[in-house]
This record gives C-alpha cells, structure tokens and sequence, in this order.
C-alpha cells in the first residue's frame, strides 16, 4: 500500500512498516538498487556507502503520525566525488516529505493562522514556520513578471507602534491586485529607491510600467523619478492619502470649534465617515447640523467637494486642470488654516494629483491589501520580526506557486 501511496520508482521498496503506541507510525525504505544514474550527466554510479537513518514526517495514516525512514545511499561519480542521492518524497536537506509540505501551504491558505494550522496537523509551531518560509523564498525565486506589470502602487505599513514604532513599504501589482515585494523602513534608499526596484524588477520591466499610484512623500515621487524612465510623468496622487489629509484637517476645524459650539460634541466621526455608511440615527443628527453656519460644515464642505471632482472617472487633463484650480481658490477663500495648509500642499503636488484625475488610478486595490495585511497581523497576534511578516505578506497576498516541484 505504501509503495503505491508514496509513487516510489523501482530502485526504492517499502520493506516495514512499524507502530509505535500511543500514535506513530514508520515506514521503513530501502534503495535496492546496486546502480544509480546522475541526472545530470547520464553516467551510470556504483553506491559506495550509506548515511545515518534518517527520519521525515509525512501525512498522517488515520490517527497515526507517520514517518518515512531511510538510510539514504551515497554514490561514487566518475570524478571520484561522493554524493548523497536524492530521495522521490523529499528535499535532500529537509525533514519533512513534499505531501506534507502541501497539506501545510493548504492549511494555511485556508486557516490564514500558523498557530491553528500547527494545532489541526500536529506540528510544531516551527515546522509550519519553516515550510512557509520556503514555500515563498521558491514561490519568488520561479515567479516570472515579464512584462505584464504596468500599473503599481507604493503604500505604507505600521509593523510595531509604541515606543519602537517602524514601519514596511508594499509594492503591489494595481492589475493583478497582488504584493510584488515587501521590505522595511521608509527611507528613500530603502523603499521605492534602487533597492526595492531592483530587487522585484530587471532593467526591461523598469521601462514598461506606466504608472505608479503613491501618497505625496517627496522620498516616493523623487525615487520614481530616477529609478522608473517612462513613469516620471505618471505618478498619481493617491486618494486615500488625499482624503486622509482632509479629514485630519476637517478634524482640527471642529476639535477648534467644539469649545464655542457644544453642539459639535461628539460628532467627530460624522465628519469623517461617509454619507453612505451613516446609520439611520447618524444620518439624522448630521443633517440637522451640517447645513448650520459651522466653520466645521464650511470645512467639511471642501472635502467633500474634493471628492466629487476626483477620481471618479477619467477625464480630459484641461478639465481635471481647471476643476482642481477652482477647488483650490474656493479652498483658499474659506479662511480655514487647516484647510488652507492642506490646499497649499495638495498644490505643490497638482501634477500628481491630476495625473490620478486623468487616468483615473487610485490605490485603492492597495488599500484592500492593506486590509487584508493588518487582518494577518491581527489573526497572529503580531510578527517577531519584519522577515516573519514580509513572509506571511508574500505567501498569503502574493499570489506565488507555493507549491515545490514535488509537491505541486
């Protein structure tokens, strides 16, 4: 039976097979072979000796923790040097088989937790660990991008807060909705900088993509610059961070307000969440309020403004020129400081902005990989370190084959 469930070729035969209470069981494999033939190079071996028994888990028989043990043979080249032969159900340095490696990548995958997966397969947190690691390092190392990828986005995320608050850059794929490359820090040398482009790109696929969706951090906008020939002229303002920067300003009117106009208590998020996703019971009370002589209506009012002549649709460049300069100057007669800041800014980065307005390109895929990464980061209860998390990004956002040679 085993013979037949593990595929073996001729040269290896199931001689045994032992239980061992309360819950394991081995199956013992020989070579019997007297010649082995170099993949390689053809030539024909002769065994010159036998390693140590070895032992790999495989998947479970029933209830029983199985495993495959071996004393793999070691052969003779004609060169002289001694190897160690590959065995069919396994990597020569791993411990575990490529049938288990697949039911870990699909236990994950479904689990989205290593903890839990470690807990239904009767693994160490470790081997999980391990075998996600490896699945992404092969999954990257067969991934080929061609010249599919045009269209990216660059956006931020907290590892750690607190006194020993860093943070990740994510390089996505805007068409495919997929993480290219993930690395810590948000310097310009470490993240849209050489080391991020060319660490995911080759020169050719440098000179295809078209656009690159950012927030308006110099550090970004200059490294695309030098780094991406035929994007310079593409890079979209991203309408997150828009929106973001306005509501924050929103957000000081009335935190400004609030100590003349007790009304304005405890109406912060009406403010800031949108009219769509208000509750019946919100949606009363900010309208009650909103049409008031507020500086927080008048500064709400240019936010959402804001929104209306953004992103929505593409549009002729003139147009997006003239919408976004008449948003500007009604921005600028409110009077608002906060609001009046946030203008100035969003006008030293007009050309990003409209560049977004024209192709109508937001990161807005990117944002829902935000999600789905603080959803992981939730789920793990945090990341030791930033590889763990890089890794975890790769394997479940990546959209890689995870799966080895031998077990895919």
């Amino acid at each position: 039976m085993y013979q037949i469930l593990l595929h073996l070729t001729d040269e290896w035969e199931v001689k045994g097979v032992e239980v061992k209470e309360p819950d394991e069981l081995y199956v013992d494999i020989e070579f019997v072979s007297s010649k082995w033939k170099d993949p390689e190079t053809g030539a024909s071996c002769s065994l010159y000796d036998h390693r140590e028994e070895r032992l790999w888990r495989h998947l479970d028989t029933m209830q029983y923790k199985t495993y495959i043990r071996c004393k793999v043979p070691r052969v003779q080249l004609p060169s002289g040097k001694v190897i160690t032969i590959e065995v069919p159900w396994a990597d020569v340095i791993e411990r575990h088989t490529y049938l288990l490696e697949k039911k870990v990548i699909d236990t994950l995958l479904c689990t989205k937790n290593q903890t839990k997966a470690a807990h239904l397969l009767r693994l160490s947190f470790n081997k999980i660990h391990r075998i996600m690691e490896l699945a992404v390092k092969s999954g990257l190392e067969r991934r080929d991008l061609g010249d599919t990828v045009k269209n990216i986005s660059i956006d931020e995320k907290a590892f750690k807060r607190g006194s020993r608050t860093c943070g990740i850059t994510v390089l996505s794929d805007s068409d495919n909705n997929c993480v290219l490359n993930v690395i810590e820090g948000r310097t310009k040398s470490r993240t849209c900088g050489k080391q991020l482009m060319n660490e995911t790109f080759i020169p050719e696929q440098k000179e295809n993509i078209e656009t690159v969706c950012t927030d308006m951090w110099e550090a970004y906008i200059n490294s695309v610059r030098e780094i991406l020939p035929n994007a310079k002229s593409r890079t979209c303002g991203n309408k997150f961070h828009l929106v973001k920067y306005l509501n924050q300003a929103v957000d000081k009117v009335r935190r400004q307000e609030v100590k003349k106009q007790h009304e304005l208590k405890q109406t912060r998020y009406l403010w800031l969440k949108d009219k769509l996703n208000l509750t019946e019971k919100q949606r009363i009370k900010f309208d009650a309020i909103k049409e008031a002589y507020y500086e927080t209506s008048k500064a709400w009012r240019v936010k959402e403004n804001f929104r209306d002549i953004s992103f929505h649709q593409p549009r002729e460049s003139r147009m997006c020129g003239t919408l976004f300069i008449r948003w500007y100057n009604d921005a600028l007669k409110s009077q608002l400081k906060p609001i009046i800041e946030v203008a100035e800014m969003f006008n030293r980065h007009m050309n990003g902005i409209i560049n977004a307005m024209v192709c109508g390109r937001n990161n807005g895929k990117a944002e829902r990989i935000n999600g789905n990464i603080q959803e992981l980061k939730v789920n793990a209860r945090g990341y030791r370190n930033v590889q763990n998390f890089r890794n975890a990004i790769l394997f479940f956002n990546g959209k890689l084959n995870l799966y080895t040679q031998g077990s895919g």
